[in-house]
């Protein structure tokens, strides 16, 4: 029996492979994915099987057979944190209604399939909308509450009719009305010049519900290490990771610098669907549902991954990178990362509604997707970098070089992800599945929130830039109404010599340049205002985006080597 675990894993695993057409030969230069899968599967088995199972058969059937018994607490977790008050197990039972009861409606909306009708018509993929939001088949984690200030300042408001914008996609011309018509965003927002501007929501969300960043809480958890830098607490991110996590000494990572990480160039092999992050997300989750009798902890899942290529040479989009980060904060402030989010950004911005992160069974937190938070704190966050890590009453709570070497996309500092911010083309984003976004464009002084549910729509990304460049033009955003036409005026994203315009490969102040507070600042900047850096040879780098399915199959992969290895009944070494 104990032979078919692997080959079970195996056709399973190659069967996910075909699905998500990434199967071949890479660049010469590359690393050969293809290769690398199939040289992984062992190791896959490993940690499903013989480091997450006791080695009691006994105690082993009964951790599965706990499993169906913890559904009712699945359910519960996730009702709750959708819910506006402060604890996961209250009953959220009247945003699931609304939420049931738009999409039915959206359902028999002409307005709606023929807008799904004529995206398809024009190449795009769009598709109708899932009968429940996404993340419901993936929360299966607790969550702690991240305390805002009580007494925060409103972030300012001057709200502006936006119901007559008109924005372009394919050819078409279309409304906000419209927009939100599609039915998979749930709410957008928008900050021009500080001021809270707009928001819509639909699908049962509100301006006090939280909804999950996915992939956006990645640039959080990478503010919080420049925090943790001025504070004295991390000395460079040349640092090799185990000076803080002596764990890591004799595992994969050991070797890895901080840079390596926050750039997504650690060389550790992660593919995060269909592989990767739904096998954490189940060993982690049957780990908390069983009490820890099957399954593993972040932090063991974290040491038992592998590397395919020397750190600083290829970028390879990687959610372990920043759960280091994250493991990496807890142990420099000895504290949960809630509380560190808490006290060190959450309340100093002045954030209006408590939040909500992820974490497993001893409350390692899950920071690379789990945050949960409303519009308008999302929104402030990103206005929080648009001015240079200062909040609205000009106290500097993310240092500036810090944000700084975050949006800097050069080779020889950030990369193609900076510091885990993607850049767009007014500036630059924290972003996740789904199509989360915290969009800022310094030089147009706007930032636009857009939360959603349509992991595969190819249409989503490219409809929210065109609104909210719409937007942009109709509050006259970036110019300056005494001299609109003058190419020397900094504030104008289209003179090629303005160091905002996001647009030009060479932009950013040169070493010891002051870029000012911000405010229609550029994204870049020189590396003397990076914390730490110092001059090396870049690589060459890869952008592998997370493909958007899988995560049933991972889900029943998961259960179907737990009950295989009970089968087998093998001893292992448990932890």
């Amino acid at each position: 029996m104990n032979k078919r675990v692997p080959a079970l894993v195996a056709g399973l695993l190659a069967a996910a492979l075909a699905a998500a057409g990434t199967a071949g030969v890479a660049a010469a230069d590359e690393p050969d994915e293809g290769r690398i899968l199939l040289e992984e599967l062992p190791k896959i088995a490993e940690r499903s099987v013989l480091y997450s199972l006791p080695p009691d058969p006994d105690a082993a059937l009964e951790a599965l057979a706990t499993l169906p018994q913890s559904a009712d607490d699945v359910i519960g977790m996730h009702l709750g944190r959708l819910h506006p008050t402060p604890h996961e197990f209250t009953p959220g039972v009247a945003p699931l209604v609304s939420l049931l009861g738009a999409r039915a409606g959206l359902l028999t909306d002409p307005q709606h399939l023929e807008k799904k009708a004529r995206d398809t018509a024009n190449g795009e993929v769009a598709i109708l909308l899932l009968p429940i939001d996404a993340t419901t088949a993936i929360v299966i984690m607790p969550t702690e509450v991240v305390r805002s200030d009580p007494k925060a300042t409103p972030l300012p408001e001057q709200r502006v009719d936006l119901s007559g914008v008109t924005y372009e996609i394919n050819g078409e011309t279309r409304t906000i009305e419209q927009y939100m018509a599609d039915g998979a965003t749930n709410a957008i927002g928008f900050v021009h010049d500080g001021e809270f501007i707009f928001d819509a929501y639909q699908n049962g969300f509100r301006p006090q519900t939280r909804h999950q960043f996915w992939s956006a809480t990645k640039s959080v958890t990478t503010a919080l290490v420049g925090i943790a830098m001025e504070d004295g607490l991390v000395e460079s991110v040349h640092d090799p990771i185990e000076t803080y996590l002596p764990e890591t000494v004799g595992t994969a990572w050991e070797g890895t610098t901080l840079r390596d990480i926050l750039t997504m160039q650690s060389g550790i092999y992660w593919v995060d669907v269909p592989v990767h992050q739904p096998e954490q997300l189940v060993l982690m989750g049957a780990d908390f549902h069983t009490g820890g009798l099957y399954g593993m902890t972040r932090d063991e899942y974290l040491l038992r991954l592998t590397r395919v290529s020397e750190p600083g040479v290829h970028h390879r989009y990687n959610s372990a990178d920043t759960q280091m980060l994250a493991w990496l904060l807890e142990r420099v402030y000895e504290d949960s990362y809630a509380t560190i989010l808490s006290e060190k950004l959450w309340q100093p911005a002045g954030m209006e509604s408590d939040a909500l992160i992820m974490v497993d069974r001893v409350g390692n937190a899950f920071a690379s997707m789990g945050l949960f938070a409303t519009v308008k704190d999302a929104a402030r966050f990103g206005e929080l970098f648009r001015n240079g890590g200062r909040n609205i009453h000009g106290e500097q709570i993310v240092p500036e070089r810090w944000v700084e070497a975050s949006t800097d996309y050069s080779e020889e500092t950030g990369g193609p992800r900076g510091y885990q911010w993607m850049r767009w083309s007014e500036g630059y984003t924290a972003q996740g599945f789904g199509t989360q976004r915290i969009q800022v464009a310094p030089a147009l002084d706007m930032v636009g929130v857009r939360f959603g549910n349509d992991p595969v729509d190819s249409i989503a990304p490219k409809e929210f830039e065109a609104l909210y460049l719409a937007v942009a033009d109709e509050l006259g955003a970036g110019t300056d109404p005494t001299d609109p036409g003058d190419p020397g005026d900094p504030g104008d994203p289209g003179d090629p010599g303005d160091r905002g315009d996001p647009g030009d490969p060479d932009e950013g102040a040169g070493p010891g340049e002051d870029k000012g507070n911000g405010k229609g600042g550029g994204t870049g900047g020189g590396r003397d205002h990076a914390p730490g850096l110092q001059s090396r040879p870049a690589g060459s780098v890869t952008d592998a985006a997370p493909f958007p399915g899988g995560i049933p199959l991972l889900v029943g992969l998961g259960l179907t080597l737990a009950a295989s290895a009970v089968l087998s009944r093998r001893p292992t070494a448990r932890r």
